[in-house]
């Protein structure tokens, strides 16, 4: 498992693609099929969640073995649920409101998550509905896992509300 991240850099500059080839290059090309739910990616909005899915298709079509699911709010909560247990997805994708009620109803098992990314945080750290949220999938999850935080823009405040999230370099 690789060392936190915590990551500023302009729009376009491919921060997404960085974070999933990360990911897609530490998992097992083949996991076993009982491995679980290996990665969330939490993103402030439906449509960046679906370019993220998009670019986790795009990069990842090499490695059919390892699926992703897009989860977010907007859309019906049943067809989600049902989705998930059928496909039992390695990597979700979605947004901290849908991924958190997911979890508190234990439709999602966060087990066994060895990776955690916030994209564009500082706009999901500076609205405290989405920082509970993610906070709750967050405290779900293992305490040994690599945390990702992306942004293009990172006010101070917000870097320091982001660090809490990381392991310290040094113990």
């Amino acid at each position: 498992m690789g060392s936190d991240i915590l990551a500023q850099s302009k729009s376009g500059m491919g921060k997404t693609a960085i974070y999933i080839l990360a990911i897609l290059n530490q998992m097992d090309s083949k996991p076993a099929p009982d491995a679980g739910l290996l990665a969330i990616i939490l993103t402030h909005t439906h449509e960046l969640a679906f370019q993220v899915s998009k670019e986790f298709a795009r990069l990842g079509k090499y490695l059919p073995s390892i699926t992703s699911e897009l989860i977010h709010g907007g859309t019906g909560v049943d067809a989600q649920k049902k989705i998930l247990k059928e496909k039992n997805p390695h990597i979700i994708i979605g947004t901290p409101g849908r991924v958190a009620n997911l979890a508190k109803f234990k439709t999602i098992d966060l087990s066994k998550v060895k990776y955690f990314v916030i994209d564009e945080c500082d706009k999901m750290l500076e609205e405290l509905d989405m920082r509970e949220d993610i906070q709750y999938v967050f405290c779900c999850s293992p305490k040994e896992k690599q945390v990702m935080l992306l942004s293009a823009t990172l006010p101070k405040e917000y870097r320091e509300i982001g660090r809490k999230f990381l392991r310290p370099v040094f113990s």
